[in-house]
């Protein structure tokens, strides 16, 4: 049946039921089985199948403004790196170091200018 409905945008179920030679309740009961979540619609009223189509345009847009707030969030993560080493600011891990362990220079310098301020 989803081959015989795939090429249009509506069906008249009347002369799908008829193709099938069923009767159109009996057709509509098995549609509503098949196309569950397929993007097509049945109108029980109107007796026709109806596909629904999905618009590209929006889905390009979605996709455009979440790859656009990546990319801020990537730029504005560079920029404050990009701060904090020009600053000289050095971020200290919680490991404590051991006894023949000495901090680098620039661990020094940095510490030095921060608690002097």
């Amino acid at each position: 049946m989803k081959q015989y409905f795939a090429p249009y945008l509506c069906c008249d179920m009347v002369k799908m039921a008829t193709a099938f030679n069923t009767t159109v309740e009996a057709l509509e009961l098995e549609l509503m089985d098949l196309v569950a979540g397929e993007g097509v619609k049945i109108d029980s009223y109107n007796k026709v199948l109806t596909t629904v189509k999905k618009c590209e345009k929006t889905q390009i847009q979605k996709d455009v403004v979440a790859l656009c707030d990546t990319l801020n969030f990537k730029t504005q993560e560079l920029i404050v790196k990009t701060a904090i080493l020009k600053a000289g600011l050095v971020v200290k891990s919680n490991v404590p170091m051991s006894a023949d362990e000495k901090p680098s220079t620039s661990q020094v310098k940095s510490s030095s200018s921060v608690s002097s301020s």
